[in-house]
C-alpha cells in the first residue's frame, strides 16, 4: 500500500496539478494580510463547528458529520473527473490523462487527501462522531463516481446553466422591476397563512428573487477593475435590479399590511447584496477558482457562527468585506 501511494504521489498528474495549486495558493496568499485574513475565518469555522457539534446529542451529531463528509467525497469525486476530462481535451500530458493507471493515481491522491481532511475536521468539530467520517466520505465518493459513470460527460459550470440572455437581462434594472411585480402578486396570497409561516415563506421567494438579479460575471468584473472602475461603482452598477426590486416590494409589502413578509424580504435581500458585494470584491484580485474557494470558507463561518450566535453575524460579514476590500483596492487602475 504504501508503494502505491508513493508511486500515485509520483505521478505526472498528481505533480502538474500540485504545482499549480501551489503556485495558485502563493498568488492568492501573498501578502501578510491575506493569510491572516483567511486564517482567522479557518479558526472561526472550526471553533463554529466545534460549538454547534458539542451542543448537539451524539446520534444527531454523528448523523451531521457523515452527511457532511459524503458530501465532500461526492464533490471530491466529481473534483476528480472535471480534472482528467481536463487534462485529457485541453491539458499539456493529455497521454497521461488517458492512461488508466495515471488516473487511477491522480483519484487516489485526491480522495487521500480530501478524506484526512474531512477526518481532520470531524476530529476537531466532534471527536466522538469522528469515526463515522471515513466511511461517509467513501460512500459519497462511492455515489459520486457511480453517477459520473452513468453521466460521463462533465456538467456545465454553474454560471454556464442560465443561457447567455436571460443572464443579460437579469443584469438590467428592468429585471428588478419585473421581479418586484411577481413578488408583490404573490404576497396577498401569503394572507392563508399565519404570520410566522406566510413570513418564511415570503423570505425563501425573496431569496431565490435576490440570488437570481446578483449574478455576477467574474470576467466583466475583472475587465472593469483593469478599466479603472473602483470597487464602489461596480458593486453599485450589479446591485441596481435588486434595489429597484427591493423599492419596489418593500412599501407594497407594507401597504398589504405584511410588515414581517417585507422584513424577511428585506433581510434576503441585505445577505444576497453582501455575497454579491463580497464576490466583486474577491473577484477583483483573483481568479475564479480561488476567490470561491475564499468565499465558500466565508459562507461556512457566517453559516456556522448564525447557528452558534447569530448576533455575531453582522460583524463576521463587516469583517469579511472590510478584508476584501482593503485587499482589492490595490487593484484599481492597473492598466494606467
Amino acid at each position: 500500500m504504501k508503494t502505491m501511494i508513493a508511486d500515485a504521489l509520483r505521478s505526472p498528474l498528481v505533480r502538474h496539478d500540485r504545482m499549480i495549486a501551489g503556485n495558485s495558493l502563493r498568488s492568492a496568499l501573498s501578502r501578510r494580510g491575506d493569510r491572516l485574513f483567511v486564517g482567522a475565518m479557518a479558526v472561526i469555522a472550526l471553533v463554529a463547528l466545534h460549538h454547534l457539534l458539542a451542543g448537539r446529542p451524539l446520534p444527531i451529531a454523528i448523523g451531521l458529520v457523515g452527511i457532511a463528509s459524503a458530501l465532500v467525497g461526492m464533490g471530491l469525486a466529481d473534483l476528480v473527473h472535471r480534472r482528467l476530462a481536463f487534462h485529457a481535451s485541453d491539458g499539456v500530458l493529455a497521454a497521461d490523462a488517458l492512461h488508466r493507471v495515471t488516473r487511477r493515481d491522480f483519484g487516489l491522491v485526491l480522495h487521500l487527501a480530501g478524506g484526512a481532511l474531512v477526518l481532520l475536521v470531524a476530529l476537531i468539530g466532534r471527536p466522538d462522531a469522528a469515526l463515522v467520517a471515513p466511511a461517509a466520505y467513501l460512500a459519497g465518493a462511492a455515489l459520486g463516481h457511480g453517477v459520473r459513470a452513468v453521466l460521463p460527460r462533465p456538467g456545465a459550470r454553474a454560471k454556464d446553466l442560465v443561457p447567455r440572455a436571460l443572464q443579460a437581462f437579469l443584469r438590467r434594472p428592468v429585471s428588478g422591476a419585473l421581479a418586484a411585480g411577481m413578488l408583490i402578486l404573490i404576497l396577498p396570497a401569503l394572507g392563508a397563512f399565519d404570520v410566522a409561516r406566510g413570513a418564511a415563506f415570503a423570505g425563501i421567494l425573496g431569496a431565490g428573487a435576490a440570488l437570481m438579479l446578483t449574478t455576477v460575471d467574474d470576467a466583466a468584473v475583472r475587465f472593469m477593475t483593469l478599466s479603472g472602475y473602483p470597487a464602489g461603482r461596480i458593486i453599485g452598477r450589479q446591485a441596481r435590479p435588486l434595489l429597484l426590486c427591493l423599492a419596489l416590494t418593500l412599501p407594497a409589502a407594507v401597504l398589504l399590511s405584511r410588515g414581517m413578509a417585507g422584513l424577511a424580504i428585506a433581510g434576503a435581500g441585505a445577505a444576497a447584496l453582501a455575497l454579491m458585494a463580497a464576490r466583486v470584491l474577491a473577484y477583483r484580485v483573483h481568479d475564479r477558482r480561488i476567490a470561491d474557494l475564499v468565499l465558500g470558507l466565508c459562507v461556512v463561518a457566517c453559516a456556522l457562527a448564525g447557528l452558534t450566535f447569530p448576533p455575531a453575524v453582522p460583524l463576521v460579514v463587516l469583517a469579511i468585506l472590510w478584508g476584501l476590500a482593503r485587499r482589492s483596492v490595490p487593484a484599481t487602475w492597473r492598466l494606467a
